[in-house]
């Protein structure tokens, strides 16, 4: 894996019980993802000079596990980006995110089409797992009710 930069060797020195990992939100226009683990850049033009499976080997080869989020939130033109639409390479991806915030607020939303997405990935053969998380893009101040803290 590649070396943390020093603003997160710094965090976890001063925070030795908590375990932080870096990671990289990798967004293209047709769906977005989590590199966990990543330190480096990699171009988010995906079919522009770099295939989405070149992108993962990129991702892999700094030790990162490549994490699909809610792929099957599509809202059109309010979020460019927000549903999966690339076709998953050889090979696959590690996860996928089946579950998004609380299911009381908006977590329906991403967890039924996600979790149908998901069975089918298993079925193709694709050994990814299955994740939850939270869209805490605002580090837990005035969250509104479509967000959840981590």
């Amino acid at each position: 894996m590649a070396p943390a930069s020093p603003l997160l060797g710094g965090a976890q020195t001063r925070i030795p019980d908590l375990l932080l990992v870096p990671g990289i939100e990798y967004t293209t226009y047709a769906g977005h993802a989590n590199a966990i683990g990543a330190t480096g850049y990699v171009s988010p033009r995906v079919n522009e000079g770099m295939t989405l499976k070149e992108a993962i080997d990129t991702f892999h080869g700094q030790g990162a596990l490549f994490s699909i989020k809610h792929p099957t939130y599509d809202v059109g033109d309010l979020c460019i980006g927000c549903a999966w639409q690339h076709t998953v390479p050889p090979g696959g991806v590690d996860a996928i995110e089946v579950a998004n915030g609380g299911w009381e607020k908006l977590g329906r939303f991403f967890s039924e089409g996600a979790l149908g997405y998901w069975d089918w990935l298993v079925a193709q053969g694709h050994h990814t797992a299955a994740l939850g998380g939270s869209d805490d893009h605002r580090a837990g101040v005035d969250l509104d009710f479509t967000q959840s803290a981590i």
